[in-house]
């Protein structure tokens, strides 16, 4: 049998469409794995007694962790699975709120934009994502994805 991609193609997504991922929740465990990983050992997310003592009040998860995630939540709820070849770009990422551990986060993916490209392969897919805990956004980033046409 051969593989059959779940994801949409680019002719499925429409402007305005929301999608929501499943929460997963930010652990000590992957705070430290991603300390290790990145090589970002700041006390700030790294020692509790330091980080308590800061602006934080505590440890916070990195923000390239919590981008992370996001993109991992997108990718496991499976609308890109097999239909998106390239990630051209991410804007103006900010983060407007900490991630503290203990945190459950969800990403909202927005589609903002479709724009064809030149190519019979692929296209322009532009979204806004969202990375939020409890209703309040954490970060923002708008991307751009090439996706496959039918």
């Amino acid at each position: 049998m051969s593989y059959v991609p779940r994801g949409r193609h680019f002719d499925d997504f429409t402007v305005g469409e929301i999608f929501t991922t499943a929460s997963r929740t930010v652990t000590e465990g992957a705070v430290d794995h991603f300390a290790g990983l990145s090589g970002d050992f700041n006390p700030l997310h790294t020692d509790e007694e330091s980080a308590r003592q800061g602006p934080m009040k505590g440890r916070i998860a990195h923000g390239m962790l919590v981008l992370t995630i996001a993109t991992g939540q997108v990718n496991q709820f499976g609308i890109f699975e097999g239909t998106t070849f390239a990630l051209l770009g991410m804007d103006r990422i900010r983060w407007t709120a900490p991630v503290r551990l203990g945190d459950t986060v969800h990403t909202t993916l927005t589609v903002k934009e479709t724009q064809e490209s030149s190519k019979p392969t692929g296209a322009f897919w532009c979204s806004k994502s969202r990375c939020g805990t409890s209703g309040t956004r954490r970060s923002a980033r708008p991307s751009a994805l090439m996706a496959r046409r039918r």
